[in-house]
């Protein structure tokens, strides 16, 4: 019945379909005698001053009626929930009307004048609402009767231009869908209370956070140094990104403000979440998803000395390897050779050495990936006197005791 139609969106409370806003809420009434107008549609006569506001019949002719609502504390990017424009009946109304309630396009609606055709020529906003009063049948009544079917949608749009700031003016502008429509309204030069007001429901935009790095699905070996960076820009207060807090949720809190480096992420699929809040409370997020998979060492392998060889001293003796990694490929390269009795031999694949000692020495090949974990390898290899050196007896006895030494620990395992 056209009765309450704007509360249809609001939250129900659940006792009876009473509405509870939602979000802030703004009531702007009107004071200025200017800011309410009539405008005579054949004419384009505008009246500024008048004991009442037509909708839409003004003695016999139709006409346009405008409402200006200054000053309108609503920031840009709002969220509008709800909004109604509230008025009281000056005369007594009966019979069907069709009102087309629009506003005017414009980032700060300029004053009204009464120049001829100031409301027809404003350029009108792409959302509108319909609104079919019922009958007003109480004179200075100002309640669900007198309230505009919801304008959310149409003062959304002007919000939503990129000129807005909090404090602009808003102008409501209400022509009629056919010749028939007409309800009488009081306006703002009667004394006293009743003027047209404008009430809005809104919640105030959040920031908005945008992650850069690192991308959305990304895929990280463990230890690996990962960048993080961030904005987060509010539509009040511009650039709030020192204000970021980054989490994981595997690992709690990570970091803050606009970047920073990380290689201590947990093994894991991770939600990376930051987070900015403005000056207002208002909280913005944005999150990304990345796994962080375990590092494995890298293979090493030595294929020359054979494991337990041996060799004269000062005789050339060559050494090769490989060694390769599941994350970095060949590490072959970085080989790094030493022996427990003399330090480092070599580096690389291969290489030939003619200056290890006597001795028995553990040979190893140690090869690190990106991430500083380190794989490896070792063989044993004895360096013999030269023959017909003093030492050449003691080395033959010493291979000999070695062979007795291995034998016995064979008999032992065997009689176990």
């Amino acid at each position: 019945d056209g009765v309450g139609d704007a509360c249809d969106v609001c939250a129900v409370d659940g006792t009876g379909g009473v509405c509870t806003p939602l979000g802030d809420e703004l009531d702007t009434t009107l004071v200025d005698s200017g800011d309410d107008a009539e405008e005579k549609v054949q004419t384009g006569v505008v009246t500024l001053v008048s004991l009442d506001l037509d909708l839409t019949l003004s003695g016999g002719e139709l006409v346009i009626a405008g409402m200006r609502f200054p000053g309108l504390a609503i920031p840009p990017g709002a969220i509008i929930h709800r909004a109604y424009l509230q008025l009281r009946a000056d005369e007594l109304d009966t019979g069907p009307a069709s009102l087309i309630l629009e506003a005017e396009s414009s980032d700060d609606s300029p004053p009204l004048t009464s120049a001829p055709g100031d409301l027809s020529s404003r350029p009108r906003s792409a959302a509108w609402a319909g609104w079919s009063p019922p009958e007003w049948l109480q004179i200075g009544e100002e309640g669900p009767r007198q309230r505009s079917s919801d304008l959310s949608d149409v003062v959304q749009e002007i919000v939503d231009r990129p000129g807005w700031t909090s404090g602009s003016a808003f102008t409501i502008l209400v022509s009629a869908l056919d010749a028939a429509s007409n309800r009488t309204a009081q306006s703002t030069d009667v004394a006293g209370p009743g003027a047209p007001s404008l009430h809005v429901e809104f919640t105030r935009p959040e920031p908005v956070v945008t992650i850069g790095a690192p991308a959305d699905g990304s895929i990280w070996i463990e230890g690996t140094s990962m960048v993080f960076a961030g904005t987060a820009v509010d539509p009040q207060e511009g650039d709030v990104t020192e204000n970021l807090v980054w989490t994981s949720d595997l690992d709690g809190p990570i970091g803050t403000g606009a970047g920073f480096a990380l290689s201590t992420l947990s093994v894991g699929a991770h939600t990376i979440t930051a987070t900015a809040i403005d000056g207002d409370g208002n909280v913005g997020s944005g999150n990304v998803g990345v796994t962080v998979d375990p590092n494995t060492a890298p293979q090493v392998t030595i294929t020359a000395p054979l494991n337990g060889s041996s060799s004269l001293v000062g005789a050339p003796l060559a050494f090769a390897g490989s060694a390769s990694d599941a994350e970095d490929g060949d590490l072959g390269p970085t080989l790094s050779w030493s022996s427990n009795l003399v330090g480092p031999i070599g580096t690389g694949t291969d290489f030939t050495i003619s200056t290890l000692p006597q001795g028995t020495h553990v040979v190893t090949a140690i090869a690190l990936d990106a991430q500083g974990l380190e794989g490896s390898a070792a063989i044993t290899t004895i360096r013999l006197p030269e023959p017909g050196s003093e030492g050449l007896l003691a080395g033959l006895l010493g291979l000999g005791a070695l062979a007795r030494h291995r034998r016995a620990r064979w008999t032992s395992r065997a009689n176990r």
